[in-house]
């Protein structure tokens, strides 16, 4: 069974100029969970040309994960968690467990975390 896609109006074109999975020798940020990429863990790294010039996205495989499986029609760099969250709330939380299963263990955490959110904000309204 495929994700649901969480719908994403995009509306600018960027074009990917390299994309590579290196291993951190420093520690980074990830531009869409913000947390810590450790030295030593594999991350993404995507280089893109738009209107606005070059620009380079840093992102945990959390992510890429999470990317992979939900934004099947297009994303927003630094966005996708916002975006995530907001269609978990407009579901109800209702994702669906062979979905889930396909997500690296960080970026289930994540999920079932927006998803216990939302079924915890349902019950006190």
């Amino acid at each position: 069974m495929e994700c649901a896609t969480v719908s994403v109006d995009v509306d600018d074109y960027c074009k990917r100029l390299k994309e590579e999975q290196p291993t951190a020798r420093k520690q980074h940020k990830c531009g869409e969970c913000r947390r810590v990429i450790e030295i030593g863990e594999k991350y993404n790294i995507e280089v893109t040309a738009s209107d606005g010039g070059i620009k380079q996205y840093k992102t945990c495989l959390d992510c890429i994960s999470i990317r992979r499986e939900f934004f099947k029609g297009g994303f927003y760099y630094e966005g996708i968690i916002d975006a995530l969250d907001e269609h978990v709330n407009d579901s109800g939380g209702d994702i669906s467990e062979s979905c889930l299963a396909l997500l690296t263990p960080g970026a289930r955490a994540m999920v079932c975390e927006m998803i216990e959110e939302c079924w915890h904000d349902e019950n006190y309204e």
